[in-house]
C-alpha cells in the first residue's frame, strides 16, 4: 500500500508542477476537472495563516502539526525529506528561529478530500544568528485525514 501510496503522490506532483509550470493559456473548467469550492478555498486559507503565524511566533513544532504524519517534502536538490513525524519536525525545527513567512496562493484545484495548492513562499528565518530568507515555489497536496482534519501530504518546493 505505502508503495502504491508514493507511486501516486509522485505522479500527482509531477502533474501538478508540470500543469501549473506549463500552462500558457487561460483554461477553463471542464467536467474532469474539480474546481474547488469557496469553503474549500477558505479553508485552506485559514490553515495557511495559521502556518504563517506560527512561523512569526516560532513555534516550528506547530508548523509541523500542518503536516499529515507520513507527510514527505521534495526540495530542488532531488532529496526527499520526512516521511514521519519525527522528520517533520526535525526539518521545521532546522530552520532556527523563524521570523516572518507569507504564503502567497497561485492556484488551488481539486475536491474537499483532496487538493493542489500552487504558490510562492517567503520565509525568513534566523538561523547561526545570521537572518535568512527563502523565496520558493511550491506545490503542496492537502488530504482530508481520518479525523476530518486537512493536513500537507506533500510538500515540493523549488
Amino acid at each position: 500500500m505505502r508503495v502504491i501510496h508514493f507511486a501516486l503522490i509522485i505522479a500527482l506532483t509531477a502533474a501538478a508542477v508540470c500543469g501549473a509550470g506549463c500552462a500558457t493559456t487561460a483554461r477553463t473548467a471542464s467536467p474532469t476537472t474539480a474546481m474547488p469550492d469557496a469553503a474549500l478555498r477558505q479553508e485552506i486559507a485559514d490553515l495557511c495563516a495559521q502556518m504563517e503565524q506560527a512561523m512569526r511566533v516560532n513555534d516550528l513544532r506547530r508548523v509541523a502539526w500542518f503536516y499529515a504524519d507520513d507527510a514527505i517534502l521534495l526540495g530542488p536538490d532531488g532529496l526527499q525529506r520526512g516521511g514521519t513525524r519525527a522528520a517533520l519536525e526535525e526539518y521545521w525545527l532546522g530552520f532556527g528561529r523563524g521570523v516572518d513567512w507569507s504564503l502567497i496562493t497561485h492556484s488551488i484545484e481539486g475536491e474537499v478530500g483532496l487538493a493542489v495548492q500552487r504558490g510562492r513562499s517567503i520565509l525568513t528565518y534566523v538561523r547561526n544568528e545570521q537572518p535568512r530568507t527563502s523565496v520558493v515555489e511550491f506545490m503542496l497536496i492537502w488530504l482530508r485525514q481520518k479525523d476530518g482534519t486537512l493536513k500537507i501530504s506533500v510538500d515540493a518546493y523549488w
